[in-house]
């Protein structure tokens, strides 16, 4: 308690109460804090990779578009490779380290096989008969440098009655 000049005994219950911060009290506040910081560091680097994978999906997707678009616009071409020049032109434009891959396949409807089936589609741009009505699915795919995104799109062409549809 209290001695007769009013300082604390040593013994007293409030000196024994407050002797100050201990090791292990230092290492628990040490292992919290550092358990913050790695979570947080944690959720910092998956919003980083989540950002890069949507920011080149969003290239694949804008070069597949511009791709189909110029596929679209070109005339009917019935050689093989006929429109991979307008694919490679629109991923020409690609913006960043490495290119993307683009690759395009060609199929031509085959109306004499009577009432539409997913087998009407046959390899190859036109069909033997230049007479026939020509209709062409053209098969788009894009991905990304690194492999990450890979996207498609069909594009249909027809030449019915002289004019591209």
């Amino acid at each position: 308690m209290h001695n007769l000049a009013g300082n604390l005994d040593e013994e007293s219950p409030v000196h024994a109460r407050d002797p100050g911060v201990t090791f292990i009290e230092i290492l628990v506040a040490i292992v919290l804090i550092g358990t913050v910081i790695v979570g947080i560091l944690a959720a910092m680097r998956t919003s980083i990779v989540v950002s890069a994978n949507a920011q080149e999906a969003a290239k694949v997707e804008t070069a597949l578009l511009n791709a189909s678009d110029r596929v679209s616009r070109a005339p009917l071409k019935c050689a093989a490779g006929g429109y991979d020049p307008f694919v490679q032109a629109a991923i020409a434009t690609w913006e960043g380290e490495g290119s993307a891959v683009a690759t395009v396949t060609h199929l031509s409807y085959d109306a004499d096989g009577g009432a539409f089936a997913p087998s009407s589609w046959i390899a190859g741009a036109c069909p033997t008969d230049p007479t026939a009505q020509r209709v062409q699915r053209v098969e788009i795919t894009i991905t990304g440098p690194d492999g990450r995104v890979t996207r498609s799109i069909e594009v249909i062409k027809s030449k019915i009655g002289g004019t591209n549809v």
